[in-house]
C-alpha cells in the first residue's frame, strides 16, 4: 500500500463573523454560503438509535441486548450470542444446592450474603479448552461501612483472581482468563472484609468482559445475535467513495480477548468466506495483544474492491478507553489510479492511504453495525450516519462534537 502512515490531525480553522460590518441580509447569506462549503452533504442514512424502531424502512435493529443514555439522547447495546453457564443464575432458591456455603454466608431468595472470611462456590462443568471465559457478579456493601470481595475461578490462569473494594452502590466485578484445559471449573466469591450482598452472577464464554446480564435458564438459553442492519435499493448506495460515522463505547478497550470485534461490514457476498469477498469495506477491533502496535490490538479497515484486489489500515488500540468515542472513515475510490482512505477517533485523522490502485466497487447489498463475518461489536452503538461522499476534516470534526 502507498503512503500508509499514521497521522495527527492538526485543528482546523473556522469561519468567524465577529467584527464583521456587513449588513444584516449579507451577513447572513455570507455565513450560509461559507458554511455549505463545510457542511454541504446530508447523510443517505441517519440512524439515532433513541428507540427500538430505525427511522428508516430497510434499517433493520436485529435483538438489542438494551438501550440506555447515549452520547445523544438514546443507545444501544449490541451483543453476540452468550449463554450464562451458572445454575440458578437469578438465586431465586433460597439456599439452592447449585450453590456451596460455607462459613457463614446465607443464600436468602435473589442474593448471596457473605461476611467476611466466607466463601461461595459453584461447580460448572463441561467447559472447552482454549476459550476465555468471564465470571461476573453484581456486588455492594451491605453496611455503610466498605466490603471487599476475591472473585476467582480454577483452570484460569494465576490472574484468575482478583480483589475488589466496594461501597453500598451496587457494582460490578469479574475476573477472566482462558482456560488450561477442558473439563469443570469451580467459581468462587470469598468474603475479605465487611459484609458484601451478590447479586445476577453470570459465568460465560466469551471475552475478558462480561456480557449485560440475563439469566438463561431453559426457555431462554442464548440471547440472538444483535445487530444494526441496512439492505440498500437498488442503485441506493455504492461504496466507491463515501463517509460513515457513529458514537461507539467499548466495554472492552483495555482487556485482552481471542477474536475480532466488528463494527461496520459493508457490502460483500454473504455467501463467500471472508478471504474471497469483493466490493468490501470492513471495520474490526482486534484485541490479541496487549503489548502488540500493529492489527493485534488495533482498529482495522479492509477495503478489498470488486475485483478483489485488498488494502488495509491499522490504528493501534492501546490508547482506547471504556468511554464514548467517535468514529469515521472516508473514503475516494472514484480515481482508480489515486484512492484515498482515512480513519478518524475523536475528530483526529489518526491514518490514511492515498494513491490506491483500485478498480471499482459493486453496489453494497448490506450494510451492518456491530455484527459481521462472526464478529460482534460487544458495546453501545449511537448517532450512526452513511454519506454517498467522502467528507473533508472539518465536518468530521463538527460530527465528533457529538452536537445535534
Amino acid at each position: 500500500m502507498k503512503n500508509n502512515r499514521l497521522l495527527v490531525l492538526a485543528h482546523t480553522g473556522h469561519f468567524h463573523l465577529k467584527g464583521m460590518s456587513l449588513p444584516s441580509a449579507s451577513c447572513i447569506a455570507a455565513y450560509f454560503s461559507m458554511a455549505a462549503l463545510v457542511f454541504a452533504a446530508d447523510p443517505i442514512l441517519y440512524e439515532p438509535l433513541d428507540n427500538a424502531k430505525p427511522l428508516t424502512p430497510a434499517v433493520q435493529l436485529e435483538t438489542p441486548t438494551m438501550f440506555g443514555p447515549g452520547k445523544i439522547g438514546e443507545a444501544v447495546l449490541l451483543e453476540s450470542r452468550t449463554q450464562n453457564l451458572l445454575g440458578d443464575a437469578d438465586l431465586s432458591q433460597a439456599g439452592s444446592p447449585a450453590w456451596i456455603l460455607m462459613d457463614g454466608a446465607e443464600h436468602p431468595a435473589g442474593q448471596l450474603v457473605i461476611p467476611t472470611g466466607a466463601a461461595v462456590r459453584q461447580v460448572v462443568s463441561d467447559l472447552k479448552d482454549s476459550k476465555f471465559y468471564c465470571f461476573s457478579v453484581y456486588a455492594r456493601s451491605k453496611t455503610d461501612k466498605p466490603a471487599r470481595l476475591s472473585l476467582g475461578w480454577d483452570g484460569a490462569p494465576t490472574d484468575g483472581v482478583r480483589e475488589f473494594a466496594m461501597t453500598s452502590e451496587w457494582t460490578r466485578i469479574w475476573v477472566s482468563g482462558k482456560l488450561d484445559q477442558p473439563g469443570s471449573s469451580t467459581v468462587t466469591i470469598r468474603g475479605l472484609e465487611g459484609v458484601a450482598q451478590v447479586e445476577r452472577p453470570q459465568f460465560e464464554a466469551s471475552g475478558s468482559v462480561p456480557t449485560s446480564y440475563f439469566v438463561g435458564d431453559d426457555s431462554t438459553p442464548i440471547r440472538g445475535v444483535s445487530g444494526l442492519v441496512w439492505r440498500p435499493g437498488d442503485g441506493e448506495f455504492n461504496p466507491i467513495q463515501g463517509t460513515v460515522s457513529f458514537w461507539f463505547k467499548p466495554d472492552w478497550a483495555g482487556e485482552t480477548m481471542n477474536g475480532g470485534k466488528t463494527l461496520l461490514l459493508i457490502g460483500g457476498d454473504e455467501e463467500k468466506p471472508f478471504t474471497e469477498r469483493t466490493s468490501m469495506i470492513m471495520l474490526c477491533a482486534w484485541l490479541t495483544d496487549r503489548d502488540a502496535t500493529d492489527w493485534q490490538y488495533g482498529i482495522n479497515l479492509t477495503i478489498s474492491d470488486r475485483k478483489g484486489k485488498r488494502y488495509g489500515l491499522t490504528v493501534p488500540a492501546n490508547d482506547l478507553t471504556k468511554d464514548w468515542h467517535h468514529l469515521a472513515i472516508a473514503w475516494n475510490l472514484a480515481d482508480k489510479a489515486n484512492g484515498r482512505v482515512a480513519i478518524y477517533i475523536d475528530g483526529e485523522q489518526r491514518s490514511s492511504s492515498d494513491g490506491l490502485q483500485t478498480d471499482g466497487m459493486e453496489d453494497a447489498l448490506k450494510v451492518a453495525f456491530g455484527q459481521g463475518l462472526g464478529g460482534y461489536l460487544d458495546g453501545w452503538l449511537d448517532e450512526v450516519r452513511i454519506y454517498k461522499e467522502e467528507l473533508p476534516a472539518a465536518e468530521i470534526q463538527k460530527l465528533s462534537k457529538g452536537k445535534e
